[in-house]
């Protein structure tokens, strides 16, 4: 694993990272399409991997001061059976997350705004063709505490709602 961080003032915030690793014996789900046409659900079930190997990458830029704090990161991760070089299912390729904060201390309230993008995911075989294999969601708090032992809070979840879909085979459900 490398990490390097170039902040150049206590402010601001970049660092870029690459990792490579095993594990051995890994647990981990997959889709199960007797059990799913059995149920009429989408189900999973847990398996154990031997041999997995990850790599992948981050790139992280941050900014705060006395009243605002922005972050944002990308990351890339391609995690594989070693034994096959198969990808493993529900992990993605890609995924950007990026946050907001503006604080108003001396009214004592907060804002929060919190987006997630997730790209590539790998998908489970028995599954005919993607009809979405990307999501962005957007979240957002705010929060006001009036007195010393009150706090409110409004939070809004999953505003723009694209998770992915999958097309499932006719003979299934």
């Amino acid at each position: 694993e490398l990490i390097s961080n170039l902040s150049s003032d206590s402010r601001s915030n970049i660092s870029i990272g690459y990792h490579q690793s095993e594990s051995t014996d890994y647990i981990t789900t997959t889709y199960s399409p007797e059990l799913s046409a059995q149920r009429h659900l989408v189900i999973y079930e847990y398996d154990n991997v031997n041999k997995v190997k990850y790599s992948g990458f981050d790139l992280e830029l941050g900014y705060r001061n006395s009243n605002h704090q922005f972050q944002t990161s990308y990351n890339y991760l391609d995690v594989r059976n070693s034994e096959t070089n198969t990808r493993l299912e529900d992990r993605p390729y890609h995924q950007i997350k990026t946050s907001y904060q503006w604080n108003l201390a001396d009214l004592k309230m907060n804002w929060l705004m919190y987006a997630t993008y997730q790209k590539d995911e790998a998908v489970p075989s028995a599954f005919e063709t993607v009809a979405n294999n990307s999501f962005l969601t957007l979240n957002s708090t705010f929060s006001h505490q009036p007195f010393k032992y009150f706090k409110w809070s409004l939070g809004l979840e999953n505003i723009l709602n694209t998770f992915r879909s999958y097309d499932t085979a006719p003979t299934q459900f």
